[in-house]
């Protein structure tokens, strides 16, 4: 009896014990940030204009984002001008090209502006983005490089 006790308080430890080390880890998300850098198109009418954003994805394991969040700042822009920040590309996948309003602003006083978002599920910036005079179709002030 005492020998069954002592081999079943064993198997017990043993198994909490292995248990323990066999179990497999668990997975963590992954996040990575970026630097967006704007450079003037020719002939715009405001080549005063400078820009960056700055971004940042949380990844699960198998690479999928799970969130993005993105914030850009402008400077040497129109006072109280409407601006749009697009991302441009087959946004879609229908493989035709798009131009996705990112965020949007009003420069104050001096001519400075910023915007922040969060994209949502599936959602994600192509390698081309622009600031752009007005709406979505406006005339482009800055892009990138």
């Amino acid at each position: 009896m005492r020998m069954a006790r002592s081999l079943a308080s064993a198997l017990v430890f043993l198994a909490l014990s292995t248990g323990a080390a066999l179990a497999a880890p668990v997975p963590q998300q992954q996040e990575r940030s970026f630097v967006i850098q704007f450079a003037p198109v020719p002939y715009t009418s405001q080549p005063q204009a400078a820009g960056a954003g700055a971004g940042r994805i949380v990844e699960a394991p198998n690479g999928t984002a799970v969130a993005t969040a993105v914030g850009f700042r402008f400077r040497g822009l129109a006072p109280r001008g409407s601006y749009t920040v697009v991302s441009l590309g087959d946004v879609t996948g229908d493989g035709l090209p798009d131009a996705w309003p990112i965020c949007n602003f009003v420069a104050d006083d001096a001519g400075s502006g910023s915007c922040t978002t969060q994209l949502g599920p599936g959602q994600q910036l192509s390698s081309r983005i622009e600031l752009r005079a007005g709406a979505a179709n406006g005339n482009t002030v800055l892009r990138t490089f």
